[in-house]
């Protein structure tokens, strides 16, 4: 985000002394991490903090660059899309409340699971940010640490998605448009975890619909994986 105390921001003294000017602000935002996609890049913690400080100088327009415009990407770039498109009418909107009605509608029979998956990574990604002081882009390389990401935590997240498989399995029989399409979203969310863990452990407990992790990157266009 652009707050001075979390970031030091170059250019925060300078975009309040442009909010002073001129109530015509036009942003151009970075929000994704080209030179590894396969690593996390999860910016949620700064995502409403960025779209408030915008907000409380007047900007008129904000153009976010980043790939959340395909489904084919992790790190919920869907719901980054969904939340970035409320917060943009609003930025006092409850992204708690929207985050939760958006994985309800958006996973269906696997949202109890994706959600505890949720709430695990984001809560442990924003703890390897405050302790370890790594934020922005540029942080997303020193991440991929293998005393970052426990063993114990790698093996429990693929499992949730293991999980999840089972949630829907029985659709297979009674809707199977839903079921695939449950299963595609499912699976891409799953990959930049099992990328990270076989990178930083060598291994990955996964099991999920029986591909290996190079199959199903290849599903989606190699997400930066393969």
């Amino acid at each position: 985000s652009y707050d001075t105390d979390a970031n030091k921001s170059p250019y925060y003294e300078d975009l309040q002394g442009w909010a002073v000017l001129t109530k015509n602000l036009m942003y151009w935002n970075y929000s994704f991490y080209y030179t590894n996609a396969g690593y996390p890049y999860f910016d949620f913690h700064d995502m409403v903090e960025t779209m408030q400080y915008c907000d409380s100088t007047g900007a008129e327009y904000l153009f976010d660059e980043e790939n959340s415009g395909s489904a084919q990407w992790g790190d919920f770039n869907n719901l980054k899309v969904y939340l970035k498109g409320k917060l943009g009418w609003d930025t006092s909107a409850d992204v708690e409340m929207l985050t939760e009605k958006f994985m309800r509608n958006y996973y269906k029979q696997a949202s109890d699971t994706m959600i505890e998956f949720f709430k695990s990574y984001s809560t442990h990604y924003s703890y390897i940010i405050e302790n370890e002081g790594l934020r922005g882009q540029g942080a997303v390389l020193d991440i991929a640490e293998a005393e970052l990401w426990p063993k114990e935590l790698m093996d429990k997240w693929c499992l949730m998605f293991d999980q999840m498989y089972e949630d829907i399995e029985y659709l297979k029989d009674v809707d199977y448009a839903l079921w695939s399409k449950l299963e595609q979203r499912i699976c891409i969310e799953s990959i930049q975890i099992r990328y990270l863990s076989q990178s930083v452990h060598g291994s990955c407990v996964y099991k999920g619909n029986g591909n290996t992790l190079e199959q199903d990157a290849l599903r989606f266009g190699g997400l930066g994986v393969a």
